[in-house]
């Protein structure tokens, strides 16, 4: 099930092959729904020729989903628990962070792009995403934070403390050299 939904997670950053690939996923996603529908309903009508407590059951269902005012409903109920079904696995894959669902325009078209809207990230906001652990959180703050604010020794510090639970320990290294020539500069 893993393989259906992975075309979401590179997000708006697709080429345009990969968002045919990405449509194609989201068609097959459907198709599969609808023969599922298909199949339950295949099932109950083969069951219904059972014998016994199976068939008795399997007739009464298929009967019930047949009659005229319940078969819309049944329907509707069913395609309610697809969607909400669909939704719960696109936001386990996906996240359920914020999305904007507005798209930006292009700088210097007279639009302020999104990246300029947003209010110019903090130390206390770097601060709040590394208490919690979320490191592209905290990755994103730090590219929207101007340069002033990133070479101050608080943020360098978390900087250094976010390099190294990323792994990666030659960036440490080279920020906490930065941090003491400031500091000896001084």
């Amino acid at each position: 099930m893993r393989f259906i939904f992975a075309s979401q997670a590179s997000g708006c950053f697709l080429s345009g092959m990969d968002r045919d690939a990405q449509r194609w996923g989201q068609i097959g996603r459907g198709v599969a729904v609808v023969l599922l529908v298909f199949l339950v309903v295949a099932a109950l009508f083969s069951l219904q020729f059972l014998p016994g407590p199976v068939g008795e059951t399997a007739r009464m269902l298929f009967g019930l989903i047949l009659t005229p005012f319940v078969m819309e409903t049944s329907f509707c109920i069913i395609g309610f628990c697809v969607v909400v079904l669909l939704n719960h696995y696109r936001r386990k894959w996906d996240g359920d962070e914020f999305v904007s669902l507005n798209e930006a325009e292009p700088v210097g078209a007279g639009v302020i792009s999104s990246r300029a809207v947003r209010s110019s990230a903090t130390p206390v906001d770097l601060r709040r995403a590394l208490a919690n652990g979320d490191h592209t959180q905290a990755l994103e703050i730090l590219a929207d934070m101007p340069d002033a604010d990133r070479a101050l020794p608080e943020v360098v510090k978390m900087r250094i403390e976010l390099a190294k639970e990323s792994g990666m320990t030659d960036l440490a290294k080279r920020l906490e050299n930065t941090l003491l020539a400031g500091a000896g500069s001084r």
